[in-house]
């Protein structure tokens, strides 16, 4: 779970004097307009095991392109035809990124049964944007060429956690709509492990 809030605002929680766990602090800032939640997933599966939950959105983007030359329309009479360079670009290289959450995790159910291990590889790639790389004006009006920026946060982890409680792992900063670090962001990174029992219907 990601809880994106102002940097005094998490100063402010993280210096709480109240003994409140931060899970707990997170959500009451939420529920006071002060943080946002905005990623959330649940994944299940059998302990020793991996699994991976991808929810991304495909962006295909141009990495090549060139300039075509063409032949004007016919001439008038007695003129000769001149071979005119477009300012106007195709692509021919592509590439993609997906933007969204991919989430890969491996837990391990210990002897005591209310800790648990886990192994976890998460990323988060934000909404793309884009910067101007060149731009020129002619009669055929404004071509300008942009390449997209994929602002993204990646975690690597293994931890131990209490069966069913939220731990504080990772604290991020944010970044702008641009794509840069902006110190006044903070974004924490919750993580929570929970055994779920196996129930077997008898007739």
């Amino acid at each position: 779970m990601l809880i994106e809030m102002e940097h005094k605002v998490y100063t402010q929680m993280m210096r709480k004097t109240v003994k409140e766990k931060d899970y707990d602090a997170a959500q009451s800032l939420v529920a006071k307009g002060l943080a946002n939640v905005t990623d959330v997933n649940a994944i299940t599966m059998r302990s020793g095991e991996k699994s991976t939950l991808e929810s991304n959105r495909e962006i295909i983007y141009p990495t090549e392109a060139y300039s075509k030359c063409h032949l004007p329309k016919q001439p008038p009479q007695n003129t000769t035809p001149i071979l005119t360079q477009s300012r106007r670009t195709t692509p021919t290289a592509f590439e993609i990124r997906n933007v969204g959450t991919t989430l890969e995790v491996e837990p391990t159910q210990s002897e005591k049964l209310n800790i648990l291990d886990l192994r976890l590889s998460y990323e988060y790639v934000s909404p793309e944007s884009y910067t101007l790389w060149s731009e020129r004006k002619d009669a055929q009006g404004t071509h300008s060429i942009t390449m997209p920026h994929f602002p993204s946060h990646r975690v690597n982890l293994g931890a131990t956690l209490f069966n069913g409680q939220f731990q504080l792992t990772h604290t991020f900063t944010g970044k702008d709509s641009e794509g840069n670090k902006d110190p006044n962001k903070k974004i924490l990174f919750f993580v929570m492990a929970e055994t779920i029992p196996v129930h077997q219907d008898h007739k």
